[in-house]
């Protein structure tokens, strides 16, 4: 009911008429209320007395006539009467509630109009008020009419008027100027509302059972409102009395009814609780249906209260039900062979009651946190010691019902053991659970559809083996729970451990006599769905899966139905495993995967890393299985092979491993790339042939044609997934299947779809991979992402689109705002490394116009360039809406863009950009001044003009900020702006700042001594190498700074003659320069080229390495014409090459050539005499990056591809260590979709120009030539993790590609991070510098 409450014991009689005699004053001033409101003052001010005083007589007798009729109240009425009283009553509730007595109830009952908002809509109150009007309407309106014609009325404002005219009508026998038949009305009706009320209102109490209660109601346990009654200790004694087992069975039940009326807490804070529970314990045993399930009823009340006092109810509850375990005859107890008659009174009373229990255990847990630890004590101990009943009972035909059986079959799924989840170790006792995990294995069981009402013996057995399923798989998933095992048992010898119980389990699974089902939608209590949903929970946590699931018994008995396909010697006779099987093997080992341990796990084993992994891991059973079920040949000895989902799922397990760089390594073996590519083209075949299934209109259709067409998708899918890591890439492009599966990304990309149920993000990640390598770059233009791109853009930059309603943004604060933020970093992604920019815009010209329309959005990048970066005409500036924020997001996004310097080299040469921006500075000055004027776009362009035209690290170059310092103007007498403006190069001495210059004395060291020393001895033995490093390795990490200059020229040149003779170094045949000088004088160097060799002069020049004159940059021109010609001779030629890239002699400006000839202070004899020397090792392959492009030394498939071995290897390497040894920083990769690789690549490709001061990248080429080239994948890891810090917070800014690719590198020394380098060496050497060394191997 809404409200239960007794009139009769809570409220007298009195006080409810009371307070109906208020509800009639609120009445009739509302009545007064509205009557002023409609009618005062309309008719007053003219009337004529007589007229008036006539018109008063009529209406007297009228109503004299008619009020005997008005009065005689019929029995109809008086049944509305009740009824609108019941309605009414209920209201009082709140007002009993808050009040401690009925003489503090009553004056809230006597303002009810105030507090209760819907007074006037209670059916008694709109009786009452019809009744008044009926009666008294006339009267009401007489007397407005003669306060609004009293002269000294017209200041009375309504309130008082409304009180004054009511006050008169209720007291009508104290105003003398009242007619006596007003009196005796107004008395009259009043006293006959009196008689109704009070008639009413006896009527209700006489039969207040019949009218509130609501007994015997199965609906539901819990969500009574608590009643309101007041009982002294004379009465809980008399209650007591009454529920004495030894009294009549109506006795005891009015009792506990009684009790129903009274408040949980205060019947457990008598003096009596303790005797009273004891009753109610009597009562819910007693036989009589009705008085336990009114006491029931009761139990079922006082647990809905949200108090501590509820664990004594519940243990009462408890108490009772295991007294129908304890107290139970030998003949008469229950067999589990019998089954269960739900239909027996005395077994429903016993499922109530388990039910009951159960609401409680699942509900108290959302607020027993405010209560006491007893509390929690006490409902855990209670209910232990009931489900611990019958525990060392026998199992099988002989086993007996126990409080489990009912616990399982009202919660299948045991989700009361939430209760426990907080629970300490020293809580439960392990007897609880022994017997229900050694049953586990042992029970399956199905239950028919038809149910009857009786559990069979199998039936119950099957439920419980479901109760206690669920339970195990929740206790193994906290650290408390696992303590219970090993688990010790009486008929068995060895003890239980864990990894026996999830074997059993699986075993469970794979049996091939089990009728399983791998339909999601089946019946929940399907048993190999509940193993394969336990699995799958203990696998949901790291700690769990590398504690329960991680272990070899387990994987080999989930491989068993794999491992029975790819067994040679197999007996014909022997069925193969069921396909449902292995489909919930799949489900699993997808699941395991999805973990970091697991992960590790399957692809070595337990406790084994990548050194002493054996071929029996996981991976091996799997990628072969994958291998012959693609090609077709698992089924020589059957006549059918596995279904296509069962080959699917096993290879999408495959699939989690391969976008892992450490499960590429072990699966590149199998050849899966070639063998999915293969099985999708046929697949692609046989779905061009199939027809459109329409099942709409052919009922009996076969749909192996809508089959074909997701396991096209399917592979397609898992091909697309090889472009997670960059050795990945690779493969995919060696498939020939690179353009379709980038469709196929654009696709889902576009939809916005997650890459599988176990990777919410990843495309983002993905593209980036992609957008590295010039044919990924170049398949992405045959996708609509590059439009869709620009045109995102010029809708948030410009609002182009008309179609779309456009809402006033905020003005942005931002250089960027937030709205661009999102799609700049899409356009600064695909723009990041110099072959897609060289992809895209490489000779491209750009689509300048005299005029351009409104709202004209570009339809390319260069367009895009020309629109908002490169604004020199008015018709430019004229037609931008927001001229001055797309101008900043376009020198935002070219100066990202130019932080690589052969992308810098590209534009500037193309574009003329510099000039562009110096034109525009100096068009930005004051009429009366040649000062540039300070905004916005003057410090932007100012920064990127600076930053083009200055080279050098962290400490080597001074670059300006792109805002007003105001810390900087507070100072007195300082400029707006720290640094002078410019509109011409060179740039003013302000930016310059001073390089430190090496003493002229020469300091010898460990290093020059030992090189000094070889000289003399000539020699070149494996003992000199290694001590050359170690001594290299000494003074680096004591002494930097005397590893320079000479030193490291002697270094280079003897290091290099000594390698060369040594062919695991020497991997490349020394070849002989075939140039001739008249040659070189008439070859032609890029604007590239010499816009390179500029820059390096100019950057020589600042370190005192050259002289800043035209003779250096001869001799710099020289050397780079005479390498060009060496490499002609060793390149294929690719003309008709997709490849932008392939199509040129060289992959942008040769950093690393410019970086040896500044080594060798531009001595040019020394430097080609290195050069070409380390052309013949292994290591150039990786730190001159123009080393092997279109070279005859690498295979053509592999040349053709277009991705270098210094991407596919050295940058795969960096992502591998990253996940191993810093996962969270390699998670912040994941997350922001920005591959290490995309800044990695821009870092080799400049020799880390621009990131590292001029030492750092002398230690740096030294380094990887002494100890091995594997050092450069080394120095990136020992980079990241120097900037670790910042990567995280930028990451979370979502500015972390713009600080990689424009912030250098502060802080970092070479020497210093020496030590974790050779850490990862011991590590990872074996693994990574003999693939690094195999560059023909993709």
């Amino acid at each position: 009911m809404a409200a239960q409450f007794s009139i009769q014991n809570h409220l007298p009689p009195p006080a409810v008429e009371r307070a109906c005699q208020q509800v009639f004053e609120d009445t009739l001033n509302a009545s007064t209320t509205g009557r002023i409101r409609t009618g005062f003052g309309a008719n007053g001010g003219d009337h004529n007395s007589r007229s008036c005083q006539i018109s008063q007589q009529n209406r007297m007798k009228k109503r004299l006539e008619n009020f005997s009729l008005i009065m005689t109240t019929t029995g109809a009425e008086i049944d509305e009467l009740v009824a609108s009283l019941k309605q009414l009553l209920p209201s009082f509730a709140p007002h009993i509630k808050d009040a401690g007595s009925v003489e503090q109830a009553e004056p809230a009952l006597v303002h009810m109009e105030e507090n209760d908002e819907n007074f006037h809509k209670y059916n008694f109150v709109k009786r009452l008020r019809a009744k008044i009007d009926s009666t008294l309407g006339n009267l009401i309106d007489e007397e407005i009419e003669r306060h609004s014609i009293a002269p000294n009325e017209a200041t009375v404002n309504q309130e008082t008027l409304v009180t004054k005219i009511t006050n008169k009508i209720l007291q009508c026998s104290e105003y003398e100027d009242m007619p006596l038949i007003t009196i005796v009305m107004c008395q009259q009706l009043t006293q006959s509302l009196k008689s109704e009320v009070s008639a009413a209102c006896n009527y209700l109490l006489e039969n207040f059972d019949t009218e509130f209660m609501a007994e015997g109601s199965d609906k539901s346990t819990f969500g009574f409102t608590s009643d309101v009654m007041f009982m002294h200790q004379d009465q809980f004694n008399t209650i007591l009395e009454k529920l004495d087992k030894k009294k009549p069975v109506e006795m005891r039940h009015e009792s506990v009814r009684k009790l129903l009326r009274i408040t949980s807490m205060d019947i457990q804070n008598c003096d009596v609780w303790s005797h009273i529970r004891h009753g109610i314990q009597d009562a819910l045993a007693d036989s009589d249906q009705l008085l336990w399930n009114t006491s029931l009823t009761f139990v079922a009340k006082s647990l809905s209260t949200n108090n501590p006092s509820t664990r004594e109810i519940y243990t009462t509850l408890v108490e009772f039900l295991s007294s129908q375990f304890l107290f139970v005859n030998k003949s008469n107890v229950r067999s589990v062979k019998t089954g269960l008659d739900c239909r027996k009174p005395e077994m429903i009373k016993l499922l109530k009651g388990f039910r009951l229990m159960n609401e409680f255990q699942q509900q108290v847990p959302q607020y027993w946190v405010r209560y006491p630890e007893k509390f929690l004590d006490e409902v855990i101990e209670s209910t232990l010691s009931l489900l611990s009943l019958y525990t060392g009972s026998k199992t099988g035909a002989s086993a007996v019902i126990t409080p489990g059986h009912f616990l399982a079959l009202v919660d299948p799924k045991s989700n009361w053991l939430r209760m426990l989840y907080d629970l300490a170790s020293s809580y439960v006792e392990t007897r609880i659970t022994q017997k229900d995990i050694a049953r586990c294995p042992d029970s399956s069981s199905t239950s028919g559809d038809n149910w009857n009402g009786i559990y069979t013996g199998e039936q119950l057995e099957f439920v419980y083996f479901i109760h206690s399923l669920s339970l195990l798989s929740r206790l193994l998933c906290f650290q408390h729970g696992r303590k219970f095992f090993p688990i010790k048992l009486k008929d068995r010898d060895e003890p239980v451990t864990i990894t026996k119980v999830v074997v059993t389990l699986i075993q469970l699974l794979t049996d091939a006599n089990c009728a399983c089902t791998h339909n999601r939608t089946c019946v929940d209590y399907e048993p190999c769905c509940l193993v394969v949903d336990m699995i799958r929970r203990l696998c949901s946590s790291e700690a769990v899966c590398r504690i329960c699931i991680c272990h070899n018994a387990v994987t080999e008995a989930l491989l068993n139905p794999v491992s029975y396909w790819l067994n040679e010697s197999r007996d014909a006779n022997i069925p193969a495993p069921p396909e449902v099987s292995l489909l919930h093997v799949a489900d699993i080992l997808a699941q395991i995967a999805s973990t970091s341990c697991g992960r590790s796990h399957l692809l070595y084993g337990e406790d084994a890393d990548a050194e002493s992994a054996s071929r029996t891991s996981a991976v091996h059973v799997l990628s072969e299985f994958s291998k012959r079920a693609l090609s077709g040949s698992l089924g020589a000895k059957y006549p059918k092979s596995p279904a296509l989902a069962v080959v699917g799922n096993t290879v999408f397990v495959c699939r989690q491993l391969y976008t892992t760089c450490e499960g590429l390594q072990i699966i590149y073996q199998y050849g899966l790339h070639t063998t999915i590519a293969n099985a999708w083209k046929v697949a692609s075949q046989e779905a061009d042939r199939a027809d459109t299934p329409t099942p709409s209109t052919d009922t009996n259709m076969d749909y192996s044609s809508a089959n074909i067409v997701l396991w096209e998708d399917m592979l397609r899918d898992n091909l697309l997934n090889f472009a997670a890591t960059p050795k990945g890439l690779l493969l995919l492009q060696q498939t020939g299947c690179m353009y379709e599966c980038i469709t196929y990304l654009y696709n889902r990309y576009a939809r916005k779809m997650q890459v599988s149920k176990y990777e919410k993000f990843g495309y983002g990640y993905m593209m980036s991979q992609i957008t590295a390598t010039s044919p990924g770059i170049v398949a992405l233009q045959n996708t609509a992402l590059l439009p869709t791109i620009i045109y995102n853009l010029w809708n948030i930059l410009e609002s182009g689109d008309d179609h779309l309603v456009h809402i006033p943004r905020a003005w942005p604060v931002e250089p960027i705002d937030k709205a661009a933020k999102k799609i700049f970093l899409s356009l600064a992604n695909v723009l990041s490394s110099y072959v897609a920019v060289n992809e895209i815009l490489g000779g491209v010209p750009l689509p300048t116009k005299d005029t351009y329309t409104l709202r004209e959005i570009p339809d390319s990048f260069a367009g895009v360039i020309d629109r908002i970066v490169l604004v020199d005409t008015e018709a430019k500036a004229h037609s931008l809406f927001n001229f001055e924020q797309s101008h900043v997001f376009g020198l935002r996004l070219m100066s990202l863009m130019s932080s690589c310097l052969d992308t810098m080299l590209l534009l500037q040469t193309q574009y003329k950009f510099q000039e562009v921006l110096l034109n525009a500075q100096k068009e930005n000055t004051r009429e009366d001044s040649s000062e540039i004027v300070i905004d916005m776009l003057s410090l932007e362009r100012n920064y990127l003009l600076v930053k083009t035209y200055q080279t050098g690290g962290p400490s080597e170059r001074i670059l300006p900020p792109r805002t007003l310092d105001h810390e900087f103007q507070k100072k007195a007498g300082s400029p707006v702006f720290q640094f002078p403006l410019f509109s011409s190069f060179p740039i003013p001495k302000e930016y310059c700042c001073t390089i430190a210059t090496k003493t002229a004395i020469k300091q010898e060291s460990d290093l020059s001594r030992f090189l000094s020393s070889g000289k003399k001895s000539n020699s070149n033995t494996v003992q000199w190498l290694e001590k050359c490093r170690k001594t290299f390795c000494s003074v680096l990490t004591t002494k930097p700074d005397l590893a320079n200059g000479e030193v490291l020229q002697d270094l280079l040149d003897q290091l290099s003659q000594v390698l060369c003779s040594r062919k695991e170094e020497a991997i490349f045949p020394l070849m002989e320069y075939k140039g001739k000088d008249s040659t070189l004088k008439s070859m032609k160097l890029t604007p590239t080229q010499q816009l390179g060799i500029d820059m390096t002069i100019r950057y020589g020049s600042r370190l005192n390495l050259v002289a800043m004159n035209g003779e250096s940059k001869d001799k710099l021109t020289h050397l780079v014409k005479k390498v060009q010609l060496y490499w002609k001779q060793q390149q294929r030629s690719c003309p008709n090459s997709r490849l932008r890239l392939l199509q040129s002699t060289s992959t942008g400006f040769d950093w690393f050539l410019a970086t040896i000839y500044l080594m060798m202070h531009g001595n040019t004899d020394k430097a080609w005499k290195f050069l070409q020397t380390f052309s013949s090792l292994a290591t150039s392959a990786y730190l001159w990056i123009n080393r092997l492009h279109c070279s005859v030394h690498l295979p053509e498939q592999l040349m053709l591809s277009g991705i270098p071995p210094w991407f596919s290897s050295s940058c795969h390497y960096i992502e591998c260590i990253l996940q191993a040894e810093v996962p969270h920083l390699y998670s912040a990769f994941r997350m922001s979709g920005y591959s290490p690789g995309q800044i990695c690549q821009q870092w080799f490709r400049q020799c880390f120009w621009n990131y590292l001061d001029w030492q750092e990248i002398c230690h740096y080429i030294c380094m990887c030539i002494v100890l091995g080239a594997d050092y450069q994948v080394y120095l990136c890891v020992a980079i990241l993790r120097h900037r670790c810090h910042d990567i995280l917070s930028t990451m979370q800014r979502k500015e972390l590609l713009e600080f990689l690719k424009e912030q250098p590198i502060i802080g970092f020394k070479v020497g210093e991070h020496l030590e974790y380098m050779q850490q990862l060496e011991s590590k990872y050497r074996k693994t990574i510098l003999s693939d690094m060394l195999d560059v023909a191997k993709p």
